[in-house]
């Protein structure tokens, strides 16, 4: 008989994850079977053990995602997998157009191919996006605050950086090898989704699925917090298109430089004291 292995991540959404895949086991009843994701240590050998018809699901946030799809790099499984959003952005979710209410989600096709960024000397293919600015220093300040008091809300966190804590830097930006300076950047994010932070649209008109593939750079810079601080909502929206400072850029291979050290994410994963980092794009066969 055909077994469904559910990998959650214990540490995702306080909890919540380990009672989402519960509940997925109890559904499925007992051609079911529960592994914690963090305790695979080898991909290849745990593909290798699953049977015919076998399929797994991944049960946990974008974080747990991102995690997984670096950890079996270079493995191609036969099996389906699936995802189950049980955590608190879900913005690979969204960008698919799909929810949680839809149950796990075939994934294998949005899995295979993705963008590779290099971020302090270390390869990491990524789902929705990466920056190193606001973006970085929200996710590090959420990371921090949720581990101190249980909870945090990135776009308050957001405000507060934009009115007094954040200080924008000069950066020079390449894409496909034409090169752009800016001054005051508040935001320079590369995406392969069109959100991040829990449902920004940074990248409105950014497609996974097209052919050939590219992704969407996307620059605010402004000398003016009061300015900036007017513009943010846009970027709750989608509707920044065509503001002053918004600057939007298509390409296959994109350079980021920055004069000062800054905090990075990647699709939510902190890194921090970089200076940089590159993104090369990679053709698939077929659209999605």
């Amino acid at each position: 008989m055909s077994k469904r292995f559910i990998l959650y991540n214990p540490l995702s959404s306080g909890g919540q994850c380990s009672a989402a895949a519960s509940s997925l086991k109890a559904e499925y009843g007992d051609g079911a079977e529960l592994r914690d994701i963090t305790a695979i240590g080898d991909y290849g050998e745990f593909f290798s053990g699953l049977g015919a018809g076998d399929s797994v699901i991944v049960c946990g946030g974008d974080g747990t995602l991102h995690h997984f799809v670096n950890d079996m790099a270079g493995i191609d499984p036969a099996c389906d997998i699936y995802f189950y959003a049980a955590g608190s952005g879900n913005d690979f979710l969204r960008d698919i157009g799909r929810s949680r209410k839809d149950g796990p989600v075939l994934i294998n096709e949005y899995i295979r191919d993705l963008p590779v960024a290099i971020v302090n000397g270390e390869e990491r293919r990524f789902l929705n996006g990466l920056g190193c600015g606001l973006d970085g220093y929200v996710c590090r300040e959420f990371d921090r605050l949720k581990a101190l008091k249980g909870h945090a809300n990135y776009t308050a966190i957001a405000l507060k950086a934009l009115l007094f804590s954040f200080r924008p830097r000069s950066a020079v930006i390449t894409v496909d090898g034409k090169e752009y300076r800016f001054d005051d950047v508040w935001l320079s994010a590369t995406m392969f989704g069109r959100y991040f932070g829990s449902g920004m649209k940074v990248a409105p008109r950014q497609d996974r699925t097209a052919l050939p593939r590219q992704v969407t750079v996307m620059i605010f810079h402004c000398p003016s917090r009061l300015k900036t601080l007017m513009t943010f909502p846009k970027f709750l929206q989608g509707s920044h298109e065509g503001s002053e400072g918004v600057v939007i850029l298509t390409g296959t291979e994109v350079t980021v430089s920055y004069e000062q050290t800054a905090t990075a994410q990647v699709d939510g994963e902190t890194v921090s004291d970089v200076t940089g980092y590159c993104v090369k794009v990679k053709q698939p066969e077929k659209a999605l």
